[in-house]
């Protein structure tokens, strides 16, 4: 969630703290994964190497997930580890992990990793897609074409293509539930970030086609604005940042 009203956010949009009398900027009862009960459950986690995704693949786990599938192009070794670990601590049952290499940019490439995950698991109950990469904060005309598209490339061609190969495991499990990690980028408008936020808004646009499309199956899609998180794709010293905050403070 946003810091707390009053200090420096470096992208405060809409939602951030005038709809709840309280805002959180930690785990809190309502949302705590160890409180939790997924035991019996699998869920898949791409673009789980770091930030949010390996986060979110680590609440998998204490929320006594049964089965983990996690997915990146980049070594997961720690990352398995690590979700054993977090099970443990929280006094879960160890879960089954499953590391699948995977480029979401690349139809072949999902399409394996899936048949792996079907082979192992049979079904998803959970599915969240958390790769995305954002470009250098530049101008259109300064902008290169090729950078400008390979942002598209990740977060709508790899939200889409995860969609498509999870959907059926998905309809084969119990929660049914496909999550596409958004942004609050969806819905404001910051000079030189002309592909990561229209691509974020066009995320959250294609999670109400598959919730129509597939309603009547129990699909459950959500695309989340997961609030102003200081991950890694966010750089301290990224020069359009830094010169915002220098321009409140």
């Amino acid at each position: 969630m946003p810091p707390p009203q009053g200090s420096w956010n470096r992208v405060e949009g809409p939602g951030d703290y005038p709809f709840t009398n309280e805002v959180h900027n930690d785990t809190y009862a309502a949302i705590d994964p160890t409180k939790a009960d997924h035991v019996g459950h699998s869920g898949f986690n791409s673009g789980a190497s770091k930030g949010l995704g390996r986060a979110l693949a680590l609440s998998l786990a204490k929320s006594s997930a049964s089965e983990i599938a996690v997915g990146a192009r980049s070594e997961l070794t720690e990352v398995v580890a690590a979700i054993r670990q977090a099970a443990n601590e929280a006094g879960r049952p160890e879960p089954k992990v499953l590391a699948v290499k995977l480029d979401v940019r690349d139809q072949a490439s999902v399409e394996a990793a899936t048949e792996k995950i079907a082979a192992d698991f049979g079904k998803l109950d959970v599915v969240i897609n958390s790769a995305e990469i954002i470009e250098p904060v530049t101008s259109i005309v300064d902008s290169s074409p090729d950078v400008w598209w390979s942002v598209w490339e990740v977060n709508v061609r790899g939200s889409y293509l995860i969609s498509r190969s999870c959907i059926p495991l998905l309809l084969k499990g119990k929660l049914d539930t496909l999550i596409m990690i958004s942004s609050v980028g969806a819905h404001v408008i910051i000079p030189g970030l002309s592909a990561y936020q229209p691509g974020k808004l066009a995320i959250t646009r294609f999670m109400e086609f598959a919730a129509a499309e597939y309603k009547d199956q129990g699909l459950v899609p959500f695309s989340v604005h997961s609030g102003n998180v200081l991950s890694d794709i966010i750089s301290e010293d990224t020069s359009y940042f830094q010169v915002r905050r220098k321009t409140r403070s």
